[in-house]
């Protein structure tokens, strides 16, 4: 038997304190409310983590190019390493923070790039 998530949930849903039905297996039934809690809160969780894992994948410059003048990190050049910088829409160049410029026939050396993440929170000068 495969495991029906939204089954599940309408059933759990209908559990929660909307039922006047008394009897035996209705208790048993309620000790599994709490379990589908857990099994919804990790759900949510793989789908949280799924979604960071997806926003720090490489994204190859031949599928799409990155948006102009946003920080980002690339990869590639002559020493096929990471840089920080930039895209140049108006100049058709990338831009290292370093001072490195990718244009003209050296534009192709850059293969991939990726969105910075943001920046921590929590730190003591919040």
């Amino acid at each position: 038997m495969e495991f029906n998530y939204e089954d599940t949930k309408f059933y759990a849903d209908k559990l929660r304190g909307h039922c006047n039905t008394s009897g035996p297996w209705w208790s048993t039934l309620l000790r599994f409310v709490p379990m589908f809690d857990e099994v919804t809160r990790l759900r949510l969780e793989i789908e949280r983590l799924q979604s960071v894992e997806k926003a720090q994948e490489w994204i190859p410059v031949s599928e799409r190019l990155p948006e102009p003048n946003k920080r980002i990190q690339f990869f590639g050049g002559f020493e096929q390493t990471t840089h920080i910088g930039y895209y140049r829409e108006h100049a058709t160049q990338w831009e290292s923070e370093n001072g490195g410029f990718w244009h003209g026939r050296n534009f192709i050396l850059i293969t991939h790039w990726q969105p910075l993440p943001p920046p921590p929170t929590g730190g003591k000068n919040d």
